[in-house]
């Protein structure tokens, strides 16, 4: 009996690792498609502005 609680509990901790696996996979392609779709508004105006002359007194 004791030896069956033992393969029984691999086998759940198996399926639990597979699960949490893909879980965090598509996680990180969910992550990875909004990191590609938002992007930053303001980054084109703050180039413009670090191109344009500054005159220091």
């Amino acid at each position: 009996m004791k030896i069956y609680f033992h393969i029984l509990f691999f086998i759940l901790l198996l399926l639990y690792s597979i699960y949490a696996s893909r879980d965090e996979n598509r996680q990180n392609r969910r992550d990875r498609r909004n990191r590609d779709r938002n992007t930053n508004p303001v980054s084109g105006f703050r180039v413009l502005l670090a191109k344009l002359p500054v005159k220091t007194l």
